[in-house]
């Protein structure tokens, strides 16, 4: 008879299957995509016995999210687990509440983080007013939409939270590289001290927010504890095109912002 397979076999069996070269293959895509089907049902169920704990801000949100139990001052990612709170306090004098919440994805079946938007109703409403009268799917397909939202004069805050470890410089590279490419003159100073503000080492779970002040800036934190802020409107400006522009790396998410604006603008 063949020999089982061990818990411990297939463990370790697992991390192998997701670096495989045949899910990724552009020759073989009906195949690759397939297993990676097989690949996502199996890596929900099995978990590595040497996985990296979450950040010890995100440990007991992410127990509850397992349990099924998501508490009524909290929205579900679907997808990654994650708990975002209703209600964050974006500055000294301004309570936001969050818009909507999605996934950053990368290829078809992995993520990097997920994201929400925070900001406070009552100041939405007034720089949107212009909009109240259109429906959601009209707000979708609307640049001006995302333009205003973008550009209103009041204080709003990205959170990400990454869903897995990585090293900080892979989140910095590609947000820098983004910022940059949305900004125009003057830019060098203003990305260099950004790009100062990330952890070496960025944890699953970990709570990362920038946070657009009313005067311009932008402020940064890790885990609730403000690491830096850059005191220019162009970058806080370049940041937000970065998830609200046309070329938005989260477009599916940009439109659950844009249809969540219809409850807050009724």
């Amino acid at each position: 008879m063949l020999e089982q397979p061990t818990a411990a076999t297939r463990t370790y069996a697992l991390p192998v299957l997701q670096r495989s070269p045949v899910v990724r293959s552009t020759t073989s895509w009906g195949w690759g995509l397939a297993s990676g089907v097989a690949l996502a049902a199996l890596a929900s169920s099995c978990r590595s016995a040497d996985e990296s704990p979450l950040s010890p801000l995100a440990t007991v949100l992410a127990a509850t999210a397992a349990a099924g139990d998501v508490p009524a001052d909290s929205v579900k990612e679907e997808r990654s687990g994650f708990l975002f709170p209703k209600t964050l306090r974006l500055d000294d004098s301004t309570e936001g509440q969050v818009l909507a919440v999605g996934i950053r994805t990368m290829y078809v079946f992995f993520t990097t983080y997920a994201i929400a938007l925070y900001a406070d109703p009552k100041d939405v409403r007034s720089a949107l007013s212009s909009f109240k009268e259109h429906s959601a799917e009209d707000l979708k397909k609307n640049q001006a939409v995302y333009d205003a939202l973008r550009d209103g004069p009041f204080t709003k805050t990205i959170r990400l939270i990454p869903t897995g470890d990585t090293s900080g410089s892979h989140l910095r590279n590609g947000l820098v590289s983004a910022v940059a490419a949305r900004m125009q003159d003057n830019k060098e100073e203003a990305l260099k001290e950004f790009g100062n503000f990330f952890p070496a080492q960025l944890k699953k779970g970990m709570l990362i927010d920038f946070t657009w002040k009313k005067g311009g800036s932008l402020s940064v934190s890790v885990d609730g504890k403000e690491v830096g802020v850059v005191d220019s409107p162009a970058l806080s400006r370049a940041f937000f095109e970065v998830y609200l522009g046309e070329k938005s790396k989260t477009p599916d998410v940009r439109e659950k912002w844009a249809v969540a604006l219809t409850e807050w603008l009724r």
